[in-house]
């Protein structure tokens, strides 16, 4: 958006964030507020753990991101919508755990612990899965 002057002004939706996000990556997300059965980080210090869903366009030019959120794998009940990540690929300190694609939200970057910074990047037969799930979630029609 260019303003009267001829500056450039940003765009409500650009991002200035420091951390650089991507699709597949596992970054924690402060969700406070989040009412009812929706899962919240109540018992985590540093933010409750989620993986960047959203496409890496999306990423570099929004304020906002879309995340799954993940849990521990004793939540795993073989649900179309979850998929199994071992504590291996989530690195030092982690734990096998639930990708929920049945829980998917919008967050605001502001959300994110930046000083945790990015703590896991997702392989690719891992994201294959992943989207698999989306597809489910979202009952979206298969590609060929």
């Amino acid at each position: 958006m260019t303003h009267q002057n001829g500056n450039h002004q940003p765009e409500p939706d650009e991002t200035d964030d420091v951390l650089e996000l991507r699709r597949g990556d596992i970054v924690y997300v402060f969700l406070h507020g989040r009412v009812g059965f929706e899962r919240n980080d109540d018992h985590y210090v540093n933010g409750r753990p989620a993986l960047v869903i959203q496409n890496d366009g999306g990423n570099s030019r929004r304020s906002q991101t879309i995340v799954a959120t993940l849990t521990g794998a004793r939540a795993y009940k073989n649900k179309p919508t979850q998929v199994l990540v071992g504590k291996e690929e989530l690195g030092a300190g982690g734990k096998d755990s639930v990708i929920d694609c049945g829980d998917i939200l919008t967050i605001d970057r502001r959300r994110i612990n930046e000083c945790m910074g990015v703590w896991a990047s997702l392989s690719p037969s891992t994201m294959r899965a992943v989207d698999a799930a989306l597809q489910k979630s979202l009952a979206l029609p298969r590609t060929s």
